[in-house]
C-alpha cells in the first residue's frame, strides 16, 4: 500500500511540473506529494493506521478525480 501512494505522489509531483493547471484540479495536490516525501523519505515517521485511513477515506475520491480528468482529455474537443 505505501509503494502504491508512493507512486501516486511522484506521478502528482510530476504533472504538476509538466501539467499546472491539470494538477490544480486534484484537491489537495501538495498533500499528496508531501505524503509520498514522508513514505519514501521519512518512513520511521509513518503511522500505519494513516496510510489505512487514507487509502479508505481519500483514495476513492482521487481515483474519481483522475478518471474524470482522463476521461475529458480522451473526449473529442469538438463537442
Amino acid at each position: 500500500m505505501e509503494r502504491k501512494f508512493e507512486i501516486i505522489g511522484e506521478a502528482v509531483n510530476r504533472l504538476s511540473k509538466l501539467h499546472p493547471d491539470l494538477a490544480e484540479r486534484i484537491p489537495q495536490v501538495r498533500k499528496i506529494v508531501n505524503f509520498r516525501n514522508v513514505l519514501a523519505h521519512g518512513y520511521d515517521h509513518v503511522v500505519p493506521e494513516l496510510v489505512w485511513d487514507y487509502a479508505q477515506n481519500h483514495l476513492p475520491q482521487l481515483r474519481e478525480t483522475v478518471r474524470s480528468i482522463i476521461s475529458e482529455l480522451e473526449s473529442p474537443k469538438d463537442q
